[in-house]
């Protein structure tokens, strides 16, 4: 109902599923997807509006938490295919940077809109800046403009751009080529990385 947008309970249970599928053997691949119209709306307004009223310390631990989370996905010892669809705005775009590979949609809307809230991207702009670069982050941070897959694609933020009706043939070819590699080696990879 609220686009799959970044609240403390949707953060709390991907840190959650992702401590579960690091220790499982039988996970070699995790596929990030969002239910609903949208892929992920960026910060939940509801949670923003309560934290008006909290104090520093409890609003810094809910950050923590946030960037905790962030920080699990990239770091996750697998692979992590993002599957995108729909808007992807603020933390979505974050999520898409964190994730190894981002196979999107090609009529999936994205923005770093956090500006025209008001608010910065600080807990997204480490992966956004190791994707996209300090010129074009500083551009799209700047000015919250959204922008198409096309766009996301030329700079960066997706791996690859399929018309929506083969966006899951994309993703599981995306999973089968990586079922082909060695999950150690892959993790050692990314540890390289």
């Amino acid at each position: 109902e609220a686009h799959n947008a970044l609240s403390p309970e949707l953060g709390g249970a991907l840190v959650a599923a992702l401590a579960e599928l690091r220790s499982d053997d039988a996970c070699r691949v995790v596929v990030l997807g969002g239910r609903g119209p949208a892929f992920c709306a960026g910060a939940d307004i509801g949670a923003m509006k309560a934290s008006a009223g909290a104090s520093f310390d409890d609003n810094l631990a809910e950050a923590t938490r946030l960037g905790a989370m962030f920080a699990a996905l990239a770091d996750f010892p697998k692979p992590v295919v993002g599957r995108i669809h729909g808007g992807v705005y603020g933390g979505g775009v974050g999520f898409c940077c964190a994730c190894d590979i981002a196979v999107a949609a090609d009529d999936a809307k994205f923005g770093l809109t956090e500006v025209r809230l008001g608010i910065l991207p600080g807990l997204i702009s480490p992966y956004v800046l190791r994707r996209l670069g300090d010129r074009a982050s500083r551009e799209l941070m700047l000015t919250g403009e959204r922008f198409d897959a096309a766009r996301a694609h030329q700079l960066g933020v997706v791996n690859h751009v399929v018309p929506a009706a083969e966006l899951d043939a994309r993703v599981d070819e995306r999973v089968g080529e990586l079922l082909k590699g060695g999950p150690h080696a892959q993790g050692r990879i990314k540890q390289l990385l």
